[in-house]
């Protein structure tokens, strides 16, 4: 049985990645800003 890879034609180092998170431990706003612009 072959696999087929969906992501074989996609070039990784032209794809924008999608910044999210399901949970993160901040204790205020500041925080929260801090971890998103570390990411951008």
């Amino acid at each position: 049985m072959t696999v087929l890879n969906p992501y074989a034609g996609v070039n990784w180092e032209e794809a924008r990645r999608v910044l999210s998170a399901t949970y993160m431990h901040l204790g205020n706003q500041t925080q929260l800003e801090n971890a998103y612009e570390d990411e951008t």
